[in-house]
């Protein structure tokens, strides 16, 4: 038997197409992200070595990557002829006399490419041309020129570090410098932390002789503060024998006020507190009777049955007539008169009740 599920197509349709457009977007963000349909533009230039130089190394320009390296071959002179891009949005910065100078950090050996156009100059770099290094006399020529201060860089260093020494020295105080000022600020801090530990080692000293003199009891002679805690202490034990008091006339209020909220409890503790004189027999004495009563009832009932009924009427007529018969016989001619005459008596036991002699 086969099955067929519904939209079955529309659901592999579904699978293989959300996959595809996740990955056409994402491949379309990676482009965006990486300028990869962003125009570019090819320009040429030539350096001693490619010591930290890969095809990702970014073209810099104040700080913007403006471009990235494309490739670099090994020249027939033994140096590498470098080609790097340049995205559209920046290709206004690339004029004539402009020059590539090499950055690399010595301690990661990265190299970063900075591009430092010319100032002067408002003639568009062709595309495909060829921008100066500072690894050459040529390029070095032209940074002196467009960027004096870059040419030397241990002396930039150097100048870097004055400028950031005499920035430390030209403070508001007109005797020293902020380094300076800061030692000896740092002294005068030492000496009133010493101060102040000395001062909170008496403090201390002064809360311990007061813990002292709190843990002592019955003193006298500590102090007026002391003596009023002791007072006081002695005032709170006081009050707290009265509380037990009070908390003992109250329970037996709350005693009584639940005695005499049932008054059948209270008469029964009145007369037999622990009720094994008079309550518990009486209980039991009615007990009985309630069994008694209860046997009664079921002898009257047995009694009151008609079977039982018609055989009392019936022993009743046999008892009347050996009574005419005992008359018959004490009435005999020969004993006395004869028999006298009967009267008729009732057969029912309920109606004949009243004949039972009184107990009095």
């Amino acid at each position: 038997m086969s099955y067929k599920i519904k939209y079955a197509k529309q659901i592999v349709s579904a699978f293989i197409g959300i996959p595809l457009i996740v990955l056409i977007a994402a491949l379309v963000f990676i482009a965006i992200r990486q300028n990869l349909l962003e125009k570019k533009y090819i320009y040429h230039s030539t350096v001693t070595n490619a010591l930290g130089i890969s095809t990702q190394t970014p073209v810099l320009y104040r700080g913007f990557e403006v471009g990235r390296v494309r490739s670099f071959t090994l020249e027939a002179d033994g140096n590498i002829g470098l080609e790097f891009f340049v995205f559209k949005r920046y290709k206004n910065i690339v004029v004539r006399g402009s020059i590539l100078v090499r950055n690399t950090n010595p301690i990661t050996n990265k190299t970063t490419l900075e591009f430092i156009r010319d100032p002067l100059s408002t003639i568009p770099l062709p595309v495909e041309g060829n921008v100066p290094s500072s690894d050459f006399e040529e390029g070095r020529m032209q940074l002196r020129r467009i960027a004096p201060q870059q040419t030397d860089p241990i002396a930039a260093i150097i100048n870097n570090l004055a400028t950031f020494t005499r920035e430390l020295n030209l403070d508001n105080n007109a005797d020293s410098g902020a380094i300076q000022r800061l030692i000896i600020n740092m002294a005068d801090a030492s000496e009133k932390a010493n101060a102040g530990l000395i001062q909170a080692q008496s403090i201390m000293t002064e809360l311990s002789r007061l813990a002292q003199n709190l843990n002592r009891d019955n003193n006298a002679d500590s102090g007026v503060l002391l003596r009023a805690l002791n007072n006081l202490a002695n005032l709170s034990q006081g009050l707290n024998s009265r509380l037990d008091e009070v908390d003992g006339i109250m329970k037996g209020i709350q005693t009584s006020i639940d005695n005499y909220s049932s008054p059948d409890s209270l008469l029964i503790k009145m007369i037999d507190p622990n009720r094994d004189l008079l309550i518990t027999p009486l209980t039991n004495t009615l007990n009985s009777l309630t069994g008694a009563t209860t046997e009664l009832g079921g002898i009257l009932n047995t009694v009151n049955n008609p079977e039982l009924r018609l055989m009392l009427n019936n022993l009743n007529q046999s008892l009347g007539k050996a009574r005419q018969t005992l008359e018959a016989l004490n009435n005999n001619p020969l004993l006395r008169k004869g028999i006298s005459p009967s009267q008729m008596r009732k057969s029912s036991a309920s109606e004949r009740m009243h004949e039972v002699p009184d107990a009095h």
